[in-house]
């Protein structure tokens, strides 16, 4: 009987090192060809001696009439398959499937069978590789048994051994415990080892592909410490050339008397073009099956048994079969009895006959009667024929429209277009031929041209006008029964474009057997024919822009880099759009398609006819210029393309400003590989952005040290906020009238292992990053709010703490609203904060978030202060739009004052246009009395700097307040 796989087969024969060969031989043929039973029998009498077996346990079995004796009569590779589903092996039921090669000894003669069973045929055909590998093995088998016969010709058996593993490309290896081996030739070529490589038992494992490697080690595990042998198909990445290939491992754990394991001897066998056969085939199949459902017309396969193994997604609503999958089940299953016969018949005439047939008949579709017309082909596999493959389509309409015609020309015509079908009539008598309006649309032919034959003849492609001729003659020859159907192209009279038209023709006969009428059907069938051809187009195209896609773009890449002539330089650009989130939030995801749309159309207007231009995701396009001379030509291209993306967008009513940044860099100037120059091109867009957006950066090579030194601020920033290194530091804000501590500022610090405290400067890049900005925002917010928690938990008098905000916080439209929530969230009084922004926040595309966001945080009782002014370009406006409380005199003009005339005069005019406004005054980095005294003389409000107090963390401000001295500041 059948068990339950190799895994659980077992040999019939006497254990022994000879029979532990020939079943571990049975098991790699079952394996290879994916059999659940394969014996190695011999002839003894009337019976079949079973020599070794693997998954089935019985002796022996009858010999004669078997499949084992069908197989001594012919050499080679032989298969059967037995049709009253019988059993092919006494004692195994249900075995309806044979593969058998016979086995000869030195001089020719048959002396066995390596026999293997199925219950079905496989799913594929064996391979040329399964086929030569399984013929390598009975030659194996039949070199073990003459070992048996002549030991003294011990020496050939390994010779023949030794060419069999070559032409298989088996590896065979014996590994002990310690990691020592013994292994085959073969073994090394397939991984790439040296033979004399040292401890290979342990150094091979390490090929292994590290997505594989887990899984391998669990198996070895499980076969060392289990009772089975190790079965795998992993990956390798091969010792010399680094290549990536696919193994299937089998080996046998020997033990001892106490069960440990103390070896391994098993093979290795390269799958790789196994592998990729499977994947392509499998890529095969979703391709037809996407062509399949695509279609029109209904296609079914079904076997010998009338079984449906392939089927239209949509085979219930086309051609009236039952609803639900039907792949599986028979026409009986399906059909009435009385229909199912009539089909049957009709695939017999076809299986019987090996030729293709055309049938028609009604099927009751949705309730309502169809007639329906089956084009029916042999399916064959390895030359035999193994059931039918079958088009039907619905034809209902043109049978109306045959019918229309013997009661009426006119309901003929009204028919006909109704179903879409173009119409071409000759009348024998008069010699007249005439082209339906629907014919004349479909091709577009001038008004009032003379239907003639050679016209039609002239739009049939010169490839098809045999097909063509051949249709005509046949329609003047004698036969009263003629009629025909064929696909061809033809040339649009208006474009010359290619298209496909199924055509069906029939003629009429008078009663002397004359030629009285030929009537002709033409059916756009375009769509169906380029089915192919648009999936093809789809995966390589971006939907919305109809621009070719990332994966087109790699491929454009590959082919440019890929030519050697050192002249045929290149230019890759890639593009960002500014700000192409805030379109989205603020005008809706249907302004911003229409942005990208548009925007892919004016890229491709103003590049060369040569230029590739992709859309490779999201707001990021990217343009191949082909043939550039320099970084000068270069520059006036891509300059040219960013002044037509500078004019407005519209998009209904709406005006979209569209404007991009680009970043540029020449192959091989700059770089020699796809990497290197994609890498090269968004370091240049990314210097663009940082230039304020909306320009064009040409490459320079010290650009990569601004980059990579951005990335390590980054990468510091991450690795601080992942690892809780992130905190403020306090600084006191004094009153300079009386000495009176009025707040702190909180300043970001972060802690980094073996240098200790750093500055905010240090990964200052980390500020221009949304995502780390809003990251770092949260952090002070958090820690400061809780902090201001402890101190008014502790009784403590502070006034207020100042908390910093970059411009990339403000792109987030909730940033007010979350550090509101975290107020409330600790009980804490919105008076206890102050933001502090700086002037370049008012000047991006932000504004309106940035007022937005002021005029919540103010209203609800936050301050605002204005940092480092003086240094921007923010204007008098900007101070009478945004709510601002306090203005910050930058540190820059301090060290100036008594000595820098233009720096006293700065200081005084702020302090006196705060006066003016009605706006407080705070001026940074005072570290001497002379500086405080300056600016307490000229009216400044506050003040903070090294003079009061360098920034302290958390735990050292209760001891500062305490201690505070306002008498120590005041004059």
């Amino acid at each position: 009987m059948l068990e339950a796989g190799p895994g659980h087969a077992k040999a019939a024969s006497s254990p022994g090192p000879e029979s532990d060969v020939l079943r571990e031989l049975l098991e790699l043929a079952a394996d290879l060809a994916a059999m659940p039973i394969a014996v190695l029998a011999l002839p003894n009498g009337d019976r079949q001696h079973f020599k070794a077996a693997f998954g089935i346990a019985i002796p022996d079995a009858p010999a004669d009439g078997s499949a084992f004796a069908r197989t001594l009569d012919q050499p080679g590779l032989v298969t059967f398959r037995d049709e009253a589903g019988g059993a092919l092996l006494p004692g195994a039921e249900g075995t309806s499937y044979f593969v058998g090669i016979r086995l000869d000894d030195p001089v020719g003669q048959p002396f066995g069978a390596l026999c293997l069973y199925d219950r079905h045929p496989p799913a594929a055909p064996l391979s040329e590789r399964q086929t030569r590998m399984l013929l390598s093995i009975s030659r194996q088998l039949s070199s073990w048994i003459a070992v048996e016969r002549k030991t003294e010709e011990r020496k050939w058996l390994d010779e023949a051994q030794r060419i069999a593993q070559q032409a298989a490309n088996i590896g065979i290896y014996i590994t002990e415990q310690d990691g020592q081996a013994i292994c085959s030739p073969e073994f090394f070529q397939q991984v790439g080892l040296p033979e004399d490589t040292p401890w290979v038992g342990r150094k091979w494992l390490e090929l292994v592909h590290p997505a594989d490697r887990a899984r391998v080690h669990q198996n070895l595990a499980a076969a060392t410490e289990g009772g089975g042998g190790f079965a795998c198909d992993f990956r390798i990445i091969r010792a010399d050339t680094g290549e990536v290939r696919w193994i299937s491992s089998r080996s046998r754990i020997e033990r001892d008397a106490h069960g440990n394991a103390v070896r391994a001897i098993g093979a290795n066998i390269d799958i790789t073009e196994r592998k990729h056969a499977q994947a392509d085939a499998e890529e095969g199949r979703n391709l037809l099956r996407s062509v399949i459902d695509q279609s029109s017309d209904t296609i079914f396969v079904k076997d010998l048994d009338h079984r449906f193994v392939v089927a239209s997604e949509k085979s219930d609503l086309t051609i009236g079969l039952p609803a639900g999958n039907i792949v599986g089940r028979t026409t009986r299953e399906l059909f009435p009895a009385a229909i199912a016969k009539n089909i049957e018949a009709m695939d017999r005439a076809v299986i019987e006959s090996g030729q293709p047939n055309l049938f028609e008949g009604e099927a009751v579709v949705r309730g309502e009667k169809r007639v329906l017309q089956t084009s029916a082909i042999p399916w064959r596999r390895d030359g035999a024929i193994c059931g039918v493959v079958a088009v039907s389509r619905d034809i209902t309409a043109q049978k109306q429209v045959e019918h229309a015609l013997r009661d009426s020309e006119e309901r003929f015509r009204l028919a006909a277009r109704a179903v879409g079908l173009g119409i071409w009539d000759y009348d024998a008598a008069t010699k007249t031929r005439r082209f339906s309006q629907d014919l004349v649309d479909m091709l577009n032919l001038p008004a009032g041209m003379t239907p003639d034959q050679n016209v039609a003849r002239e739009l049939i492609h010169a490839d098809d006008r045999d097909t063509f001729d051949a249709l005509v003659a046949g329609a003047e020859n004698g036969d009263p029964d003629f009629r025909f159907q064929a696909t061809m192209r033809l040339a649009r009279d208006d474009t010359g474009g290619e298209r496909w038209i199924a055509t069906s023709g029939w003629k009429t006969v008078g009663a002397a057997g004359e030629l009285v009428r030929v009537i002709v059907t033409v059916r756009d069938v375009t769509d169906e024919k380029t089915a192919e051809k648009r999936i093809r187009w789809t995966a390589n195209h971006d939907p919305l822009t109809g621009l070719p896609n990332r994966l087109r773009f790699q491929e454009a890449m590959a082919e440019a880099v890929s030519i050697v002539d050192p002249a045929q330089r290149f230019g890759l650009l890639l593009i960002d759009v500014d700000h192409f989130k805030q379109v989205n939030d603020t005008l809706g995801h249907d302004a911003g398609d229409a942005l990208l749309k548009s925007l892919g159309e004016r890229l491709c207007s103003t590049f060369r006819s040569t230029d590739i231009v992709a859309r490779l995701g999201g707001d990021e396009f990217a343009v191949i210029l082909r043939g550039i001379a320099d970084h000068a030509e270069l520059a006036e291209l891509a300059k040219r393309s960013l002044e037509k993306l500078r004019e407005p967008f519209y998009n209904k009513t709406q005006v979209i400003d569209g404007r991009a940044s680009m970043g540029a860099t020449i192959f091989p100037d700059d770089a020699t590989t796809i990497e290197d120059l994609l890498k090269n091109a968004d370091t240049a867009l990314y210097a663009a952005k940082a230039a304020g957006r909306g320009k064009l950066v040409l490459f320079r090579p010290e650009m990569m040290a601004e980059h990579q030194n951005r990335s390590s601020m980054l990468l510091m920033a991450r690795e601080a906020l992942e690892n809780g290194r992130v905190k403020p530091f306090y600084q006191p804000k004094v009153e300079l009238r009386t000495g009176r501590l009025i707040g702190f500022e909180a300043l970001l610090r972060w802690w980094r292992p073996g240098t200790g405290v750093q500055r905010a400067a240090q990964i200052l890049a980390a500020f221009e990053d949304i995502e780390l900005a809003n990251a770092l925002s949260d952090r002070m917010f958090d820690r400061t709010i809780a902090d201001i928690r402890t101190w008014r938990d502790a009784g403590l008098t502070f006034g207020h703490v100042a908390v910093n905000a970059s411009a990339a916080e403000f792109r987030s439209d909730d940033f007010a609203e979350r550090g509101l929530a975290r107020l409330e969230a600790a009980s804490v009084p919105a008076s206890c904060l102050e933001v502090e922004v700086t002037e370049t926040v008012f000047l991006g595309r932000e504004g309106e978030l940035v007022q937005k966001a002021l005029e919540t945080l103010c209203a609800a009782g936050v301050k605002i202060a204005l940092d480092d002014f003086g240094t921007g370009y923010a204007s008098l406006s900007h101070l009478k739009q945004f709510p601002v409380d306090t203005i910050k005199i930058d540190r820059s003009f301090l060290p100036g004052l008594g000595e820098d005339s233009d720096d006293a005069a700065i200081v005084r005019a702020v302090l006196r246009l705060g006066q003016s406004l009605d706006i407080k005054v705070v001026a940074e980095g005072i570290e001497t009395r002379s500086q405080a005294g300056f600016l307490r003389a000229h009216g400044c409000d506050f003040g903070q700097g090294y003079l009061f107090g360098r920034p302290l963390p958390a735990a050292r401000i209760p001891k500062l307040i305490a201690g505070w001295n306002d008498a120590r500041w005041c004059p």
